[in-house]
């Protein structure tokens, strides 16, 4: 969409952001503060890449301890959490609009806020979902992740998937 977006609009692709894993992002801060009894609001962390079957959790921005035992199952609910909302309610509208106003408001009260949303990456000549910088003026700076050995694997794998 995003893409798109840069074709009909021809404008800085600074100023185009997409959802990306906004809502898988919240998704995984519910599952784990449920899961480890803590306040989603006191865990911080990333779900990045593409939305949709490549998407991973950046494993080491979390700022609590994931044991790796309980790391793919995690993984997996976040990826699949979606598909039962939509089975369950028919659609996932609430969740998206969600995503959309918090955008919406870090760029109308430019707050320069972190966030893991599609943005351009130059590097890969694609729109993917990294913590990216948000305010007024659209992109600030994007991509300002840490990868480990498998993570740097999973964003090629979501690299390569919007390629295709």
């Amino acid at each position: 969409m995003c893409r798109i977006c840069l074709k009909y609009a021809k404008c800085n692709p600074t100023k185009i952001i997409g959802t990306g894993t906004l809502l898988d992002t919240n998704r995984l801060l519910s599952i784990l503060g449920e899961k480890y009894n803590k306040s989603m609001f006191d865990i911080h962390g990333y779900v990045l890449g593409e939305h949709g079957s490549t998407s991973f959790v950046n494993w080491t921005s979390l700022n609590i301890n994931v044991p790796n035992n309980d790391r793919n199952e995690i993984n997996n609910k976040v990826r699949r959490i979606g598909l039962e909302i939509v089975d369950e309610l028919g659609f996932t509208a609430y969740g998206v609009s969600a995503a959309l106003l918090k955008i919406t408001k870090c760029i109308e009260e430019d707050k320069r806020e972190l966030l893991p949303v599609s943005t351009y990456l130059k590097d890969y000549d694609i729109f993917i979902s990294t913590p990216s910088v948000i305010g007024k003026d659209g992109v600030y700076e994007n991509n300002k992740v840490t990868f480990d050995e498998v993570e740097k694997l999973e964003f090629e794998k979501s690299v390569n998937k919007i390629k295709k």
